[in-house]
């Protein structure tokens, strides 16, 4: 599902880690009957990380080779709690978009980069059973990231340490908790725009065709800067549905929808259609003609990922 690769602009999105995740009584507690905001919590780290759950109601929102993403449609009040959880079933679930069900299992921490990297983790239900309660079920609405919609803060305001266990959690005022609180999530764009090339299967974009993004570079992107690694861009990821070859500038015109990952120091968009492209007219670099005795040089920035655009 996802390939490693590096991406400096979300050097931030990163913990450093202290110790396990896993407190060692909760292996031997009872099944617990909760809902998916109680399993995500107000925090990086579930607050029943190890736990055993019994019945999770949501609704399948998308389905990949080895679990499946399900959100409730009935959320609490909090901006600070998720809706949306993956469930973890080892192999191709039986569960299809739209099913309603109910997921037996034990909450856990998945770390994509690896259990010593300093990556942070998927909140996860590692599935025992899944029950079918009905087929056909809308979707829960998806919040619009963006202009009219949610807007990440513009700084990741975590400091130094480790930003899974330490300081407060502030989806308001720090970006990274922003998106946590989204983990899992359905998220529609509107008017994206490409801030980069398609690598590797993901496209650097931003929402609402760029509003609000500074400093934008002479080409379309967005500079990185030293203290701002760029919380308005968005990754997209081919992980669920193909996406078109894009360059700088390139626009998907009207709504996208996709659920909220996070992989490789990353969140990430995983939309679940292959979006419509329109070419932004990217001009060629030129220089004029050679004249005699003059010589022509060229260059290439070989940058370690698109999040610069």
């Amino acid at each position: 599902m996802h390939g490693l690769r590096w991406f400096p602009a979300a050097a931030a999105f990163t913990a450093v880690l202290l110790g396990p995740l896993l407190p060692a009584s909760a292996a031997h507690a009872a099944p617990r009957a909760v809902r998916i905001h109680d399993i995500q919590g107000a925090a990086h780290i579930s607050p029943l990380n190890g736990a055993a759950v019994a019945r999770v109601p949501g609704v399948v929102t998308a389905v990949t080779s080895n679990g499946f993403w399900m959100q409730d449609p009935r959320p609490d009040r909090s901006a600070a709690t998720s809706e949306g959880v993956f469930v973890f079933t080892r192999d191709r679930p039986k569960a299809a978009p739209g099913d309603a069900v109910r997921v037996d299992g034990r909450v856990s921490e998945f770390r994509p980069d690896g259990g010593a990297s300093g990556g942070l983790t998927r909140t996860e239900i590692d599935a025992t059973a899944t029950a079918v309660d009905a087929h056909g079920t809308p979707p829960p609405p998806a919040p619009v990231l963006g202009v009219g919609g949610l807007r990440p803060p513009g700084v990741i305001d975590h400091g130094l340490g480790n930003v899974e266990r330490g300081g407060a959690f502030d989806p308001r005022r720090d970006a990274l908790d922003f998106y946590e609180a989204l983990e899992g999530m359905r998220i529609e764009l509107r008017d994206a725009v490409a801030a980069g090339p398609s690598r590797y299967g993901e496209l650097p974009v931003l929402p609402s065709g760029g509003a609000g993004a500074r400093p934008r570079t002479a080409r379309g992107g967005v500079l990185l800067r030293d203290g701002d690694a760029n919380p308005e861009r968005v990754i997209l990821d081919d992980a669920l549905a193909p996406l078109p070859g894009m360059d700088v500038g390139d626009r998907l015109p009207g709504a996208n929808t996709g659920v909220l990952d996070y992989s490789y120091a990353d969140y990430k968009l995983l939309l679940t259609a292959t979006p419509r492209r329109a070419p932004g007219g990217l001009a060629r670099e030129a220089t004029r003609p050679q004249r005699p005795g003059e010589l022509a040089v060229a260059t290439a920035g070989l940058a370690a990922g698109p999040a610069v655009g």
